[in-house]
């Protein structure tokens, strides 16, 4: 296909992803100057991201891999941090020419008209399908785990660079030449950039791929000479790119204890939570009785269903495979039963038991693969039994249209069906009143605080508007040794020992609530609820004696 065709028809998808998602988000879209597209928790973490990359690059000239905003003044490694430095990166462009909460909008937004459009692209290559191929990007990027996880998760929200990495990697593994070897290694470190979840998930993908070659071809195609080459030209690319990210990653697991990492028991799948519509489902009152229940007791990972209208597809190819013209049918069949048994993680589920003596494949699997513990979330691998889904249901329906008028109108219902089971709850909308103390702390000459008065999430964002050092700080893995070094500074805190504070850690505003007592320091505001005192003077030295 011309290149002009392809972007031709890649601006003509993304603006029909565009219209399918602010349709089924609307009103959404009417608050996109005003709200951020995303919850009141996590999500500011997100923004943090995006405010700190900028910062780092644009002002501090600097690693963004590391920071002293928070857990000042010691700061902290940001490898062990959900950063997804793309979306970073796409902000430092956007922010140029977009207010903070557009920029940030539209970063959601490209997650999923991209995904869209990847996805797409990988169901045209196997089923050669425009209009089927259409609903198979739908399926992925439109799927309950996507918008559950707008709820606040930025990074796995970027799942674009998931089909665009299989696609190069299949064509890899079918033309093996220089360029296809470049192409493969560049979106695998596109998916690194979002997220090291998906990386990792990419990896199998590949390894399945390459199983699924050997066992197709009987033989270990790889040997073959015609694989040396770009084979070395994937590993030293791929070392280049995602290979001093993955490496100081796991330099910091190796030296320290994380806080943050989950436990793979208590987020895994549950029996039926591909078949029975989660808590975000936007008619989830007629399952509540279901998705209430569930051991894990998290809305924004449980709410997983792939929708029956898949699964009558997905039947209808078992039952007409041998009449299926797609010679990787059995391929996308494995990646999809695979990552389903994955994502029911070591023990089975089902509602809030856990079924005994019957240990599954992902317990075997985390033994053989260590770097899979470090994950914790077999549910999120669900992900990809969405990517199968996609390709397959593209196939199918475009098989079962292809039949007599019944053929036509089962078709019909089946993709209503699809979009009444794929309709997502409103979106979250996160708009966010600047306090006064905020804003009197924006005008104060730089300094280094302690805020004893915001959460441990809104802070994140209050940084972002008063541009200040702080002491402590949320992020979603933090190292043991940076806890240490924080609850040091938390007991001369909770002793009253501004002196130290000020002087050896250097920190000169303390944020507390009015009705605490008074602070050894000058007062430099209080509107009755919070005061902000300066343990400095304007030559930057120490008041407190």
């Amino acid at each position: 296909m011309k290149t002009t065709r392809i972007i031709i028809i890649t601006l003509f998808l993304s603006f029909l992803y565009f219209l399918v998602f602010s349709f089924i988000t609307f009103p959404a879209i009417k608050f996109f100057s005003t709200h951020f597209f995303t919850g009141y928790t996590d999500g500011f973490a997100h923004i943090w991201n995006l405010w700190w990359i900028k910062k780092a690059v644009t002002e501090l000239h600097t690693s963004i891999w590391f920071t002293d905003y928070l857990h000042y003044p010691h700061g902290i490694s940001l490898y062990g941090h959900a950063l997804n430095p793309f979306n970073g990166y796409l902000f430092l462009f956007l922010s140029e020419f977009l207010t903070f909460i557009q920029a940030h909008n539209v970063i959601i937004i490209f997650t999923f008209v991209s995904a869209g459009v990847t996805a797409y692209w990988l169901s045209y290559y196997f089923t050669k399908s425009y209009w089927a191929s259409f609903f198979g990007g739908f399926i992925f990027s439109f799927s309950s785990y996507h918008f559950a996880h707008t709820l606040g998760h930025m990074e796995l929200i970027s799942i674009e660079w998931i089909p665009l990495f299989t696609l190069c990697w299949y064509k890899f593994m079918t033309k093996p030449n220089i360029l296809n070897a470049i192409f493969a290694s560049i979106s695998l470190y596109l998916v690194l950039l979002c997220s090291d979840y998906y990386f990792i998930y990419c990896l199998l993908i590949a390894a399945i791929i390459i199983v699924w070659f050997a066992v197709k071809n009987r033989s270990l195609f790889l040997i073959n000479k015609k694989y040396y080459l770009p084979l070395f030209i994937f590993i030293v690319s791929t070392l280049l790119t995602s290979g001093p990210i993955v490496l100081a990653y796991y330099q910091l697991i190796a030296k320290d204890f994380i806080f943050g990492m989950h436990t793979a028991q208590y987020n895994s799948l549950d029996l039926f939570g591909l078949f029975i519509p989660g808590g975000l489902w936007r008619f989830a009152d007629l399952t509540k009785s279901y998705w209430s229940q569930l051991a894990s007791n998290n809305i924004a990972e449980d709410s997983v269903h792939i929708g029956f209208s898949t699964i009558i597809v997905l039947i209808y190819l078992l039952i007409n495979r041998k009449k299926i013209n797609m010679p990787s049918f059995s391929l996308w069949l494995v990646l999809l039963i695979f990552f389903a048994l994955m994502s029911f993680g070591p023990i089975l589920h089902l509602k809030h038991l856990e079924i005994p003596y019957l240990l599954l494949p992902y317990a075997l699997l985390e033994k053989i693969l260590p770097f899979l513990g470090t994950t914790g979330m077999p549910i999120r691998m669900v992900l990809i039994v969405y990517l199968a889904v996609s390709v397959l249901f593209a196939k199918g329906i475009w098989m079962l249209s292809k039949g007599p008028l019944k053929n036509k109108i089962i078709t019909l219902f089946i993709l209503i069906l699809l979009f009444f089971e794929y309709l997502p709850k409103p979106l979250s909308l996160a708009f966010i009143q600047i306090p006064p103390y905020i804003n009197a702390l924006e005008k104060l000459p730089a300094g280094a605080l302690i805020d004893q008065v915001s959460d441990r999430y809104i802070n994140l964002y209050y940084q972002t508007i008063h541009n200040k050092p702080m002491a402590f700080g949320y992020t979603s893995r933090t190292p043991a040794s940076v806890y240490d070094k924080s609850n040091i500074i938390d007991k001369f805190l909770t002793n009253h020992d501004y002196k130290t504070l000020c002087n050896q850690y250097n920190f000169r505003y303390v944020l507390t609530s009015s009705d605490t007592g008074d602070y050894p320091a000058l007062e430099k505001y209080n509107d009755g609820s919070v005061k902000i005192y300066d343990l400095m003077n304007q030559n930057q030295t120490c008041l407190v004696k």
